[in-house]
């Protein structure tokens, strides 16, 4: 018995369920495998990059360059490692969708790692690597070390909440916060946001002041005019020098074992006594509308810019 041939409408039907599933096992491909070995690539090269600038001490401590212009996203700021869940990322600067692809993102408006005041770094929970999908796991009292050009800073975790948790206690003056955030829920379903706070044992050190947003709290920059006075005259010397801090040729803040670690022999780079770090307020600034806005991708602003009004869909860590 002979099957007759399917109508025009039903050929249609099938070829549109056809090209769906293509589509469908593309972007399923695409986001369990591809995605992670690109993100894999893009950590090789910004490692590079991070130890090569280490080795020349002109890796980034604020948010402008060696050449005085606000540091370009994605460029590689910290190397943050969380032993417990063998985690080794390079995170670069900012925090918007295609940063993210790279690695964690470090917030543009708040100081480094190492510095005083509050360090916040977004990283995806899936795709990409997922490199914070197991953040959740990390338990309080775990060691987090992060490696700036400033030195090496060892944090203690002392709390994993979820949203609606009680906040931890308002920061001292003078000490040092790393908030790591990502997604909760289930991989491809995020609600909510999960958040891994850890405070820095000891060695704070300054830094280059951040531009203020709506919940930042600018301490007294002091002398700006007159560092960057300095900065210009001290532009032909062969000394590395940031916007707000110059590079000095020492070692001290890089043990011996993290400069074999990195393959280099690390010059630190010395911020300038006169410029404080910008102190983030806890209460404001880690409020859920704030975390809407990031993953709205709305938080991302250009320097002296007031925020926008949030257009984009939730981005999905």
């Amino acid at each position: 018995m002979e099957v007759p041939p399917l109508s025009p409408r039903l050929q249609l039907v099938r070829a549109l369920l056809v090209m769906l599933a293509v589509l469908t096992a593309a972007m399923v491909v695409q986001l369990t495998i591809v995605s992670s070995l690109q993100q894999r690539a893009a950590q090789g090269r910004a490692f590079d990059r991070f130890r090569a600038e280490l080795a020349n001490g002109i890796a980034p401590i604020g948010p402008t360059g060696t050449d005085g212009r606000e540091l370009p996203r994605g460029t590689p700021v910290a190397l943050l490692e969380i032993p417990s869940i063998d985690l080794r990322q390079v995170v670069v600067e900012g925090t918007d969708a295609a940063t993210l692809f790279d690695g964690p993102g470090h917030r543009r408006d708040t100081p480094l790692p190492g510095q005083a005041g509050t360090s916040i770094v977004f990283g995806r929970r899936a795709a990409y690597g997922g490199p914070f999908s197991r953040i959740g796991q990390i338990a309080p009292g775990s060691v987090v070390s992060v490696t700036t050009g400033q030195g090496v800073f060892e944090y203690r975790v002392i709390a994993v909440r979820r949203d609606g948790d009680p906040l931890p206690a308002p920061l001292a003056a003078g000490t040092s916060r790393l908030t790591l955030i990502t997604a909760d829920g289930s991989a491809y379903l995020p609600s909510g946001a999960l958040r891994v706070d850890a405070e820095l044992t000891e060695g704070v050190v300054g830094g280059a002041p951040r531009v203020g947003e709506q919940g930042l709290h600018i301490v007294d920059q002091g002398r700006r005019h007159e560092n960057a006075a300095h900065l210009r005259l001290q532009g032909e010397q062969p000394c590395h020098v940031h916007a707000g801090g110059q590079v000095v040729d020492h070692r001290a803040a890089l043990g011996a074992g993290k400069q074999r670690a990195l393959g280099v022999r690390v010059r630190i780079a010395q911020p300038d006594t006169h410029q404080e770090a910008v102190q983030l307020r806890f209460g404001q600034v880690e409020g859920a509308d704030l975390v809407r806005r990031i993953l709205r991708r709305d938080h991302e602003e250009r320097f002296g810019q007031p925020p926008r009004r949030a257009l984009d869909r939730d981005l999905v860590f």
